[in-house]
């Protein structure tokens, strides 16, 4: 079985996926931006790149998820893509957004651009929905006005 980075493991998505991967037998080193709480746990700053070198080692494929609350997705993703390909990875995952392709200058296709020419194995997955959103980001108006508020 293969040894899975897994950026972003303590979050939402990141948690489920380290425990699909772990149920079919997959090695997971989990990084997150928190302190490491447990043996296959790296800490891993993508703003300063603190533990990117770490985070890497012994790999065979990685994921990796757009940090939340950065505009600048395509600077934060570039060093690790680059990592990636310095450390030869077989595969590289990388979750992007829906709608991520209209504008070949908005970051996040930036961020992809830059892994579909990295020479790797990928793949981009760009979620449009997800169902937590409901009672996280749009609880409150739900509550207060029967109504959930978007910017659109």
């Amino acid at each position: 079985m293969a040894k899975v980075l897994v950026v972003g493991a303590s979050g939402t998505v990141g948690s489920e996926l380290v425990r699909l991967l772990g149920a079919k037998g997959h090695e997971v080193r989990r990084a997150t931006s928190r302190r490491p709480s447990g043996p296959a746990q790296v800490h891993l700053d993508v703003v300063t790149r603190q533990g990117l070198s770490q985070a890497f080692d012994g790999v065979d494929r990685a994921y990796l998820l757009c940090p939340p609350g950065h505009t600048n997705q395509d600077e934060l993703l570039a060093p690790l893509v680059d990592e990636a390909r310095a450390r030869g990875l077989d595969k590289l995952v990388l979750m992007s957004a829906m709608g991520a392709n209209a504008d070949e200058n908005a970051p996040l296709r930036k961020a992809e651009l830059h892994l579909e020419n990295s020479g790797l194995a990928w793949n981009v997955i760009r979620p449009n929905w997800f169902m937590q959103n409901f009672n996280t980001f749009w609880i409150q108006g739900i509550l207060e006005q029967g109504r959930i508020f978007l910017p659109v």
